[in-house]
């Protein structure tokens, strides 16, 4: 386990604080109730690209970044001008270290809708994390 600081913060400013752990468990529990329902939506409409997008991210909160990636993928295959799965299937490469390859899925949803500012921070945090590896 990495030492914290005295506020409780790892080296990296990571908290690992009771509060924090307790936040990180009801979240995972969220994902895989997330993907229950999306599974069980799936199954009544395997055409459905938002169930995919959606169950895609849960997938990345649980950190199974295969089929996060997989279902975003199917996503986009099921509706190439699907702007969320583009900037889902962004943020499993950037929680991968694929920072290029986020970067590209951020700018493609901007150029689907140049009015999404988040995609506009997303793209952002993807440049500046490459440039801190």
């Amino acid at each position: 386990m990495e030492k914290r600081n005295e506020k409780g913060f790892t080296k990296n400013g990571f908290a690992v604080t009771p509060a924090h752990t307790a936040f990180a468990q009801s979240q995972l529990k969220v994902a895989e109730q997330d993907i229950a329902k999306y599974t069980k939506a799936l199954r009544l409409n395997p055409n459905d690209a938002e169930a995919y997008s959606n169950r895609g991210i849960a997938y990345a909160v649980e950190g199974d970044y295969s089929r996060a990636l997989a279902d975003c993928n199917h996503a986009l295959q099921l509706d190439p001008n699907f702007t969320l799965a583009y900037s889902n299937r962004g943020f499993v490469y950037r929680s991968t270290g694929n920072f290029d390859r986020a970067i590209a899925d951020f700018t493609q949803a901007l150029q689907l809708e140049p009015d999404a500012p988040q995609e506009y921070g997303n793209r952002g945090v993807a440049r500046s994390e490459e440039r801190r590896v």
